[in-house]
């Protein structure tokens, strides 16, 4: 195999290892700034779960019937990241989190 070959597929081997990796600190994200209830379990968390892959929306940015479509989603994505995934009490306290301060 030439070597224009084989450096070609280092680079290529590499881009797809770069891709494979996913964060291991979460953003700084202020979910007090602008999020309703920032205290609450539901916010936390949203905060806590949500934002080791984003920043997260804000409820009111879609509808109540949405949530739980999104939040399967990202529990699909964080999986298939290897994030550790959303128990079954954290998924329930995002949505009614998400659910009650959606945009209806």
């Amino acid at each position: 195999m030439s070597s224009i070959k084989r450096c070609a597929l280092l680079v290529i081997g590499l881009a797809v290892l770069a891709g494979c990796s996913h964060k291991t600190s979460s953003p700084a994200v202020a979910v007090d700034a602008g999020y309703p209830d920032p205290q609450s379990v539901g916010a936390m968390a949203f905060k806590q779960r949500c934002a080791d892959c984003h920043v997260p929306p804000l409820p009111a940015s879609r509808k109540a019937q949405d949530w739980p479509q999104i939040v399967g989603r990202m529990q699909n994505h964080r999986i298939m990241n290897n994030f550790t995934p959303i128990t079954n009490d954290e998924m329930r306290q995002i949505l009614d989190y998400l659910q009650k301060h959606s945009a209806g």
